[in-house]
């Protein structure tokens, strides 16, 4: 779970730090820069449904096999298109197969895992995606640095082709690992194949143990309440799962934890993509120019008002002050996620210091406090795991 959600992250963050890298080969205009940053995040939200759908359907592991293999291959094409247009295109279809990859490996491990491990583990696993997803600006610091290109054919390969592939090999390796994953049991428990269930539960058992199948001691799997209580009733629910989620009691809470999500992934999937940008404006910027945040995000630099030579280098600094953010504010959600603090805390917590940072970026004139407090926008992360915990206690399995 902790790889798929990692590599879907990467991919979707990756193209902030991709395409300062790429304006001059993809002749990026700054108008449609905006556009193209948004596209992972379109692509997954047009698509959510459909792989809810799925993953109710076929199960946990086809959803996130299938999501994962299709991902990493359409990214790791685009790393090979020659324009603007074929680039935008393979994202967009690569975006199509993020969302599974992205959010449905929580719901996988707290079916393997009892009611009362859930909210922890859910929580600790969400600050170790963090911490992971400092692998993004990372392997930008160590492969955009370089100046090297190669022709091939119709394109040049520079380090920026280089960095697309290596965002999307992860997608491809998580496939391969999810082969030799097995089903949730309660999803199984859900299709009425309790005898497969089971064996998966003796599998769970000898691993954590090291002890033979044979010796577990449960022979028989019992429905949950949640569960029908024969096959019939099972497609009837299956077959009215959406329609369910419009209906009380499940409405209103479709309502809150949708709202609650957008206003977390409109800041950390939205703005937050453009941090690399704005802040190498902001420090690769002459000094006698002052202005907010907004400024330097309004003004574009991949051109020179002298030699109209296109510029599209990202600078050291930059990458430092990308790097050591996401490291340090990774290492606040992991301690503040194994901190004895209930989900309604974390959550008021995680809006208020989030806002009081959007403030600060832009209004501050002070570069570098603008920089890391636009940067803080990752804490955002925080919030993800208690609201992924109340959605898993607030529908049932068919629903997730």
């Amino acid at each position: 779970m902790l790889f798929s959600t990692t590599a879907a992250i990467l991919e979707m963050i990756g193209v902030a730090f991709v395409l300062p890298a790429a304006t001059c080969d993809l002749k990026l205009s700054d108008k449609l820069r905006g556009i193209i940053t948004s596209i992972p995040n379109i692509g997954v939200i047009l698509t959510a449904a459909l792989w809810g759908r799925a993953s109710d359907t076929l199960g946990r592991k086809p959803a996130m096999i299938a999501s994962a293999s299709m991902g990493g291959f359409v990214g790791l094409l685009a790393a090979f298109m020659p324009n603007l247009l074929a680039f935008s295109i393979c994202k967009f279809c690569g975006s199509l197969f993020l969302s599974s990859a992205s959010s449905l490996g929580f719901a996988y491990i707290c079916e393997m895992l009892p009611v009362k491990s859930r909210d922890r583990t859910v929580l600790i696993c969400n600050g170790l995606v963090m911490i992971l997803s400092t692998l993004c600006p990372v392997l930008a610091w160590v492969i955009l640095p370089y100046e090297w290109r190669y022709q091939m054919g119709a394109i040049i390969f520079r380090p920026w082709r280089l960095l697309t592939i290596v965002y999307a090999i992860p997608l491809l390796v998580v496939a391969v690992c999810m082969t030799w994953m097995q089903e949730s049991p309660k999803f199984l428990v859900t299709r009425g194949k309790r005898t497969e269930a089971l064996a998966v539960l003796r599998k769970i058992y000898s691993i954590n143990r090291g002890k033979p199948e044979k010796e577990y001691c449960v022979k028989s799997l019992s429905c949950l309440s949640e569960t029908a209580s024969d096959a019939s009733d099972t497609d009837e629910l299956r077959n009215n799962s959406i329609l369910s989620l419009l209906r009380p009691p499940h409405l209103k809470w479709l309502l809150l934890t949708g709202f609650l999500m957008f206003g977390l992934f409109s800041l950390l999937n939205g703005l937050f993509l453009f941090a690399p940008d704005t802040i190498n404006r902001m420090l690769t910027g002459t000094s006698d120019e002052v202005g907010t945040i907004c400024l330097y995000m309004n003004n574009g630099n991949n051109i020179t008002a002298i030699t109209d030579a296109c510029v599209d280098t990202i600078s050291n600094s930059t990458l430092l002050v990308m790097v050591v953010t996401t490291l340090v504010y990774s290492v606040i959600v992991m301690a503040i996620s194994v901190a004895p603090l209930s989900k309604k805390t974390l959550l008021v917590a995680v809006f208020f210091v989030v806002g009081i940072s959007c403030l600060v970026s832009g209004l501050s004139k002070n570069r570098m406090l603008a920089g890391v407090a636009m940067s803080s926008l990752q804490i955002t992360a925080l919030g993800i795991g208690p609201l992924t915990a109340y959605a898993i206690h607030l529908f049932p399995t068919r629903l997730r």
